[in-house]
């Protein structure tokens, strides 16, 4: 994402550290004058992730968690938190949209899979191993 602003929204993260493995929680609550800005929802590790327990390709993208987006005035979206190799220490999320017979997962962005406005929030909750 660039050029994101919080403005009178609320952004707030927990983490449970325990050795290297890694608990988190965050939510995003819009207010009136936040904005996403443009491109994919990003959010920053606590921690750097082992390279060695994620050894994939960075074409390759591992699932780490889940989300839930809400649109307060018409419904609720799951989507999964996934890590971003093209952007070290970040997670990105993707929603579970409809085509034709089956779902596929699409990046969430200020527009998809709706357009955030005031109230509407994003909960993520992940669990990664660390690199110490």
């Amino acid at each position: 994402v660039s050029n994101p602003s919080i403005g009178n929204g609320t952004l707030t993260g927990r983490y449970l550290k325990i050795g290297t493995f890694v608990i988190c929680n965050y939510q995003l609550i819009y207010g009136s004058s936040t904005s996403s800005g443009s491109g994919n929802f990003m959010f920053s590790l606590p921690f750097a992730y082992s390279t060695t327990s994620y050894p994939i390709a960075n074409t390759t993208h591992h699932c780490i968690g889940s989300a839930y987006i809400e649109d307060k005035s018409t419904a609720t979206y799951q989507g999964m938190v996934k890590f971003n190799w093209q952007v070290p220490q970040k997670v990105y999320l993707e929603a579970v949209g409809s085509a034709t017979t089956y779902t596929q997962l699409l990046p969430v962005t200020s527009t998809t899979p709706f357009t955030f406005g005031t109230a509407d929030f994003v909960t993520i909750t992940f669990v990664y191993e660390s690199a110490s």
